[in-house]
């Protein structure tokens, strides 16, 4: 039997779920299907599997931008596959897309030999797969200690970044929220790509320590939003300008926040990025040039 997975199941559904997927299936931003069964000499019925998507617009594929479903999680219980229960959640999850707006689904499967069977399971569903650079980068410390050489190095660097910053870098708190409001609306305006359209206005919903404007005449002119996603990761939102020097200031700006995670954060806090247009992967490119960027197998079903 599938269900939708509200707050009330949650819970006998959590063991199959990853610890970082949790809190966006429990808040409501992905959805949750399970899959219940029967066991035999009780009235209870088992939590056997489960499959987790969000509704995004400005996904990729091709050269086109599209409005998708996208599958972040499927999983049956190892002692229970083969079954068709996998099968049973993606015809639950097909009959939503022919009521739903969205153009097609995707999902992202990594490379490697465990990834095979996901790929094969996709495909005898009818996706069509290629080879895209990943759509995300996680940063963690030990990448700042591997790209500056030394830790001490790497703390010698950030200090004087801090020591050095300019005062028209202000952290969210202090940004005037009229001032925060008219640039964001501008910069989705403005925006390349469908990703920004439905993003926050609120600057509660954002870390406002890590979240950081460049203030000109009181004006934002550049804008770093993060938000955190437990204890141990955070998110980069939207990265976006309307100077005429935005690349200066970007940069000089994403030195600060480089500076604030490295001094101020755990080591075990990582930071994601979404590269959600072709500029942000051209500006991580050349900024990780000497990194080989991650591949993954993107398949699209329509």
């Amino acid at each position: 039997m599938i269900i939708w997975v509200k707050e009330k199941e949650l819970d006998g559904f959590l063991p199959l779920i990853p610890a970082d997927m949790q809190e966006a299936v429990r808040s409501g931003e992905w959805f949750c299907l399970g899959v219940l069964k029967d066991v035999p000499g009780e009235e209870s019925k088992l939590c056997a599997g489960v499959l987790i998507f969000s509704a995004e617009d400005g996904l990729s594929y091709g050269q086109e931008i599209l409005t998708m479903i996208r599958i972040q999680w499927i999983f049956v219980t190892e002692s229970l596959r083969g079954q068709g229960l996998g099968n049973e959640l993606m015809e639950a999850l097909s009959d939503i897309l022919k009521d739903n707006p969205a153009e097609g689904i995707l999902v992202d499967v990594p490379f490697g030999p465990e990834y095979d069977l996901a790929e094969d399971f996709f495909s005898g569903w009818g996706f069509d797969f290629e080879v895209i650079q990943s759509p995300e980068i996680v940063i963690s410390k030990a990448d700042a200690v591997l790209r500056h050489g030394s830790l001490e190095k790497a703390k010698e660097i950030v200090l004087s970044r801090l020591k050095g910053i300019r005062d028209d870098i202000r952290p969210l708190k202090q940004v005037p929220v009229e001032a925060f409001h008219r640039a964001l609306n501008e910069m989705v305006r403005r925006s390349d790509t469908l990703y920004h359209v439905n993003i926050s206005d609120d600057p509660m919903d954002y870390d406002r320590e890590m979240s950081c404007a460049v203030m000109k005449e009181e004006k934002v002119s550049s804008l770093v939003l993060y938000d955190r996603n437990g204890e141990k990761e955070l998110r980069m939102i939207l990265m976006a300008s309307l100077s005429p020097n935005a690349a200066t200031e970007l940069g000089n700006l994403l030195a600060y926040v480089a500076a604030l995670y490295y001094v101020r954060e755990s080591d075990d806090t990582v930071v994601k990025i979404v590269m959600e247009s072709p500029k942000t992967v051209e500006l991580f490119n050349h900024v990780f040039a000497s990194s080989e960027p991650d591949l993954i197998r993107r398949g699209y079903f329509s």
